[in-house]
C-alpha cells in the first residue's frame, strides 16, 4: 500500500471517529450507496466508498458488473471496502467471521457491453 493511501485512510479514520451516531447516519444517508445488485452497503463501507470516490453511487465487484452486462473501463482504479468471510472453527464447530478487503467499482468506471 502507497503512502498516500496509507495517510488517506488514517485521515479517514479520524474522520469518523469525530462523528457521533447520528453525524454518521447522516453522513450514510447523504450518499447513499447500493450495490448494483440494490443492496446497501454497510455504514462502514459507505464512508470509505465515499471517501475513495465523492460521486459513487452504484457500486459491485468485476463479476458482478459483468453478470449486469457491463465492463470495467481499462485503466480504472478500485476503491477497498471490507467483506466478512464465515469459517468453521473445528474446535467449536461455531462460525468464525473474519473481515477482508475487496475492491469494488462505481458504475461511472464501466461501459456496457
Amino acid at each position: 500500500m502507497t503512502d498516500i493511501k496509507k495517510d488517506k485512510i488514517k485521515e479517514l479514520r479520524a474522520f469518523l471517529s469525530g462523528m457521533n451516531e447520528t453525524q454518521r447516519q447522516a453522513f450514510a444517508s447523504k450518499y447513499g450507496i447500493v450495490s448494483i445488485e440494490g443492496h446497501s452497503y454497510s455504514l462502514v463501507n459507505q464512508c470509505l466508498i465515499a471517501f475513495q470516490c465523492p460521486v459513487a453511487t452504484i457500486c459491485g465487484g468485476f463479476n458482478q458488473f459483468k453478470n449486469a452486462g457491463r465492463m470495467i473501463k481499462k485503466g480504472e482504479h478500485g476503491m477497498i471496502i471490507f467483506y466478512p468471510s464465515a469459517h468453521k472453527n473445528d474446535e467449536t464447530g461455531e462460525d468464525d467471521i473474519n473481515f477482508y478487503c475487496g475492491t469494488i467499482f462505481d458504475i461511472s468506471q464501466t461501459f456496457e457491453i
